[in-house]
């Protein structure tokens, strides 16, 4: 349909009359010529409209075209493609209502139910249909003109405990919109970066997309409980390890509260720094064999991971492997006590083994947890080392202690291929009687949280007689420093494992450090921090698929304790949802439409309009140029018959 966006500028046409009454009015000047006689002159009878006539009819049309091209540019014309009215069965828009964990977070699963019920107002005269992305797609309503039933489904929806997989509650919602002439996609959600990063690119280009953001009443503040780490001590205590993570710009402070059979529960309260982790250990008496215990934190704005259940039973021992160069060894004597102390302080449930440097078979290899190799590195032969990379790579500790040439040891785990550190020498105190010490810890190492109070523990008070000065490469963590800022114990991440260099070896010619009363408590954090916490349990986040030995699923929609044959285990929240980015509205419209195009809003017309104001002033450009060339021919022309005649 053509229309004009200044339609009162079509009155100017009316002067497209000017060149034909100036054609019309338009007379040639007679020529006087001068005869002798004009007896041989024969009478001619002029016609009596020749002077009526119209002269050169193509300039006069050039002249109209180009008024009437400058006269539509005025108007700016414009044209909408007119789309074929259809019946009202044949509009059919589908809101989808993400209910995803993250819409748990304040208020935004009912900001989100308002947002339906205004949206299905404005289709009144449309069929609605609704999808719960529930990750399957398999809550939906059909479209009908009457939009009860899916704003009871709406209204009905509940927030789960899963990470917002949306690809098929989307392709559900396409297929209820069928061959609709008129279809349109409503997406409800809180928009969590988590949720919407998946490149999906299966919306259609006829299907007009809406994107409807819940929006927070305040900035977003969320700590969650991410593990509880247990472990059995001597003397029927257990100790559960809480680990904590901070997902705001800004520092929180929770108080945690662990509670297990038979006890009273216990409280700390933990400060985290902006999106740091923070850890907290208690120690309870063992009552009962249930073991099935609880932590919760002060809820905030989002309560799904202010809470966690955990098992505090199940856990068979590490195996620990001490290698060193002879039985006799100082270093070996001392680990030893600390992987077999049963004192309540000491890190109980070790399966302890000795070994020297030519005993190392891939059998014994691959069944540890942790590997101490003490000051022996360079005597391993060349067979042993891909057994020990295979070892970290599943998830291994191994401990590193230098021997009488610390550059060999680096160099040696260099061509392992572990470039972590050059030692450059070794450092002693300048006075005679003088010693090193260790700086206070940072707050982001493992041993923060036992050793926060510096002044209370002797960590920072035994002397150190030698170190290697150790400069670190980039792949490396500095877990403990000097008060001369260099690294004591460093830490490099490997897969799934991790590796341990400690600038000093667990002598005395080194350091008093293995007769201290901090030596089993580092060593104890340290294997905590450090092995992954999955002997005897598995950790699977909610919505994870498990089976038992039949083929029987296990209910894992919401997080909870089940035992599977010998094996514990956890169902935790998805931390994915914890988080409180979300994703730029343009960028998951990019994602979501089929390669890569861009796709209007419902509100936008179906009908895109083009405008013809650039052709109307190219028209009267090129009208007004051939008018001048064909005026410019035409004088020509009759200058020639002049000069002709007068010939």
């Amino acid at each position: 349909m053509l229309s004009f966006q200044n339609p009162s500028a079509l009155w100017l046409l009316t002067t497209l009359a000017v060149p034909v009454i100036l054609h019309l009015l338009h007379r040639q000047k007679l020529q006087t010529i001068v005869f002798p006689t004009t007896r041989f002159l024969r009478l001619a009878q002029i016609p009596r409209d020749g002077r009526q006539k119209l002269n050169n009819i193509l300039l006069l049309i050039l002249r109209m075209a180009t008024m009437a091209a400058v006269i539509l540019l005025i108007a700016k014309p414009t044209y909408t493609k007119r789309i074929k009215l259809l019946d009202e069965d044949d509009k059919t828009a589908v809101i989808v209502l993400d209910t995803s964990a993250s819409m748990a977070t304040q208020d935004y699963l009912e900001q989100a139910k308002n947002i339906a019920e205004d949206t299905a107002k404005s289709l009144k005269n449309w069929k609605l249909a609704a999808v719960i992305a529930d990750n399957a797609g398999n809550l939906f309503t059909t479209p009908s003109t009457n939009h009860d039933d899916a704003l009871k489904l709406i209204n009905d929806a509940k927030y789960s405990y899963l990470h917002g997989k949306h690809r098929k509650p989307i392709e559900k919602a396409l297929a209820l919109l069928g061959n609709a002439s008129t279809k349109s996609l409503i997406l409800i959600s809180d928009f969590q970066y988590g949720d919407w990063a998946e490149k999906l690119e299966i919306v259609p280009d006829d299907v007009k997309l809406e994107l409807k953001p819940t929006t927070p009443k305040q900035p977003r503040n969320n700590v969650a409980i991410t593990q509880v780490d247990s472990r059995e001590l001597g003397n029927q205590k257990i100790q559960s390890i809480v680990t904590l993570r901070n997902f705001t710009p800004t520092t929180q402070s929770r108080t945690v509260t662990v509670t297990t059979p038979g006890n009273t529960p216990q409280q700390a309260k933990v400060t985290l720094n902006p999106h740091a982790l923070a850890r907290t250990a208690f120690v309870f008496d063992k009552h009962s064999n249930d073991g099935q215990a609880k932590a919760t934190i002060d809820h905030d704005d989002y309560p799904i991971d202010d809470q966690i259940d955990f098992w505090t039973i199940g856990f068979p021992p590490l195996k620990a492997l001490v290698v060193a160069e002879n039985e006799n060894d100082e270093q070996l004597i001392y680990l030893e006590k600390t992987f077999n102390a049963t004192a309540e302080q000491a890190q109980a449930a070790f399966d302890t083994k000795i070994a020297s440097v030519d005993t190392l078979d891939d059998d014994i290899v691959q069944t540890q947890n942790i590997i101490a190799i003490l000051s022996c590195a360079t005597e391993l032969d060349n067979t042993t080392w891909p057994k020990l990379k295979a070892f970290l790579e599943n998830g291994g500790l191994l401990i590193v202690t230098p021997g009488d040439s610390p550059a060999a040891d680096l160099a040696t785990l260099k061509n392992a291929g572990w470039d972590i550190a050059q030692a450059n020498a070794i450092a002693k105190p300048i006075a005679k009687n003088a010693s090193l010490g260790i700086a206070p810890i940072d707050q982001d190492s493992p041993f923060a949280q036992i050793f926060k109070d510096h002044e209370k523990h002797d960590l920072f008070t035994f002397p150190i007689r030698k170190h290697v000065r150790l400069k670190t490469n980039a792949n490396t963590t500095t877990l403990i420093k000097s008060l001369d800022n260099l690294p004591l114990a460093i830490q490099h991440r490997h897969k799934q494992g991790n590796l341990v260099f400690f600038a000093f070896a667990f002598d005395r010619s080194w350091s008093d450090f293995p007769l201290t009363n901090s030596f089993l408590p580092l060593i104890r954090e340290l294997v905590a921090a450090l092995v992954p916490q999955n002997q005897g349990k598995k950790r699977f986040p909610c919505g994870q698929v498990i089976q038992d030995k039949n083929g029987n699923l296990i209910d894992t929609t919401k997080p909870s304790l089940a035992k599977l044959d010998d094996l514990y285990i956890e169902i935790t929240p998805d931390y994915t949802e914890s988080s409180i980015d979300t994703i730029n509205l343009d960028d998951a419209r990019k994602l979501l439409v089929a390669g890569g195009q861009s796709v209007a809003s419902i509100a936008d017309d179906p009908a895109q309009p083009k405008q013809f104001h650039k052709l109307c002033a190219f028209l009267a450009i090129a009208f007004f140029a051939t008018e001048l060339i064909v005026s410019a021919y035409s004088d020509k022309t009759r200058r020639r018959q002049k000069i002709t005649t007068t010939t």
